[in-house]
């Protein structure tokens, strides 16, 4: 079915109808279309590897109008620098996850927990003690006691750290500033 317009009014109507449905005009039957025989379609496909090399060019266009702004522009430079600092400290694992986890000290029962609160235990042979500490950065920590040797006057101790991940080596700003290196304990 084909829908002509209605000679008399416009309105479209079915090539089979005898009367437009609107206005009532006789249509005459058109003969059907049909395809002239022997009549071959061809599609002609797009050219291979034209689309992925214009593609290409485009890119390599942007990219170098990007590297250009980046590197001859205050702004760029500016956001550039500001880019690569970012990625480094997404990459590089926070100070507090190098710690996190127990520790055992070398030649003593005693170990060290910190956990991901702020909570420091220390267990010893007799007895376990909970601390506080806060991470203030550049290999820093600040620890909060209950007193050296367990005793009942608050201590704070300033403690530079450094962690591989196996090991945490910590020198406090007390004893001498003599460095001491604990070792991970793996669950």
């Amino acid at each position: 079915m084909i829908l002509i317009d209605c000679p008399a009014c416009g309105n479209k109507t079915s090539s089979q109808a005898s009367a437009c449905p609107k206005c009532g005009q006789p249509i005459a039957a058109s003969p059907p279309i049909v395809a002239p025989p022997n009549t071959v379609y061809v599609t002609t496909p797009p050219p291979q590897g034209a689309s992925w090399l214009g593609s290409l060019v485009v890119l390599s266009i942007l990219a170098g109008t990007v590297y250009f702004v980046a590197t001859n522009t205050e702004i760029g430079t500016d956001l550039l620098s500001k880019s690569q600092q970012l990625l480094t400290q997404i990459s590089k694992p926070s100070e507090s996850s190098l710690i996190i986890g127990k520790w055992q000290f070398p030649n003593l029962p005693n170990t060290l927990e910190f956990f991901a609160d702020g909570t420091l235990r220390e267990t010893g042979s007799l007895k376990s003690v909970d601390s506080k500490y806060d991470i203030l950065g550049n290999g820093r920590m600040r620890s909060t006691s209950p007193g050296l040797l367990y005793g009942t006057t608050e201590n704070e101790w300033n403690i530079k750290f450094s962690s591989d991940g196996d090991s945490l080596t910590m020198t406090p700003n007390v004893l001498l500033g003599v460095p001491i290196t604990l070792t991970r304990i793996k669950d």
